[in-house]
């Protein structure tokens, strides 16, 4: 849809808004959504069209939103259609314009976000919205063992840029396989919680965005997985002890007191090597990923965790 369509389109489903005056797509988003700044009556707004998540999921994610901002979180204010409901005809929703600044790797922001977090999964564990349980595609996301990884080696071996993780793979694989595994109750995560989506203003937490991937889970792996994220975000810089000092002041400030860094690396391994087994599966499967282009990222940390210990 172009800019014309979709001016038409907010101003049939949003007619409150008034005449839309601009209407421009923005850059960024990810290979499964398109965003476009509108601007109407002297306010702006972001209108997101996401390709790939079913209307009635769309529908109760700005339900969780909605719920979580009342109860302080700082989430995306979503906006409902003159319908009433809030996701519209073609996977759209419409959300209030806020600014900020992406995450610079400051220590005040990452006490902010360890603190915004806590709050966020306060709320999303009292959340009675019923959202459904698993992500998308989750069987994708079974971790490989380490049998069906050296099943894969030959034909891994042949995509050269992936070939010199394989080991790492390997290592991870066999220690995730053997560890014995207690799960928190669980209960709705954001499931994507990383700097390129979080805002801040100043070095205080404005926005936490995409909730495209939630789904309920464990939330002390979540703690690890944002921990780890926000704290490798400039781990060339880094030693291994200024890393694991970063991730456990994270989970302080989280306020996770009892929970050790071989356990919070541990969790964070484990997600970083779903994510690799989404891709590999995919690309095993069709012989190409959509975020095969993601694929060096996630294994360059899963090398760096593992020289943590």
């Amino acid at each position: 849809m172009g800019n014309a369509g979709v001016k038409k389109y907010v101003e049939q489903e949003y007619p409150a808004l008034g005449r839309v005056s601009i209407c421009r797509k923005l850059p960024g988003a990810n290979i499964n959504s398109a965003n476009y700044l509108i601007g109407a009556g002297g306010r702006k707004y972001v209108l997101k069209k996401d390709t790939i998540i079913p209307r009635k999921r769309l529908e109760l994610e700005a339900r969780v939103l909605a719920f979580c901002k009342r109860k302080g979180a700082k989430v995306p204010e979503v906006l409902p259609t003159a319908k009433g409901a809030f996701a519209g005809r073609g996977g759209f929703l419409l959300f209030v314009f806020s600014k900020g600044k992406f995450f610079s790797g400051n220590s005040k922001e990452m006490r902010s976000f360890a603190r915004e977090l806590a709050r966020l999964h306060e709320a999303l564990l009292r959340c009675p919205v019923p959202y459904p349980a698993q992500r998308m595609n989750a069987r994708l996301y079974n971790m490989l063992s380490p049998r069906e990884l050296k099943r894969m080696e030959k034909k891994f071996s042949r995509r050269k840029e992936w070939a010199a993780y394989f080991s790492a793979l390997l290592e991870a694989s066999t220690l995730l396989a053997k560890r014995k595994r207690v799960l928190a109750r669980p209960q709705l995560i954001h499931g994507d919680l990383q700097p390129g989506n979080v805002f801040f203003a100043g070095n205080t937490v404005a926005l936490i965005l995409d909730f495209g991937g939630m789904h309920r889970g464990d939330a002390l792996c979540e703690l690890a997985f944002a921990a780890f994220r926000f704290s490798l975000f400039d781990a060339k810089k880094l030693s291994p002890h200024a890393i694991k000092e970063r991730v456990m002041r994270f989970a302080k400030f989280y306020g996770a007191h009892d929970i050790s860094f071989a356990q919070l690396r541990l969790g964070f391994l484990a997600e970083i090597f779903s994510r690799i087994s989404y891709i590999m599966r995919q690309w095993q499967k069709t012989g190409k990923s959509v975020w095969a282009c993601d694929f060096p990222k996630q294994a360059n940390f899963l090398e760096c965790v593992l020289r943590c210990s």
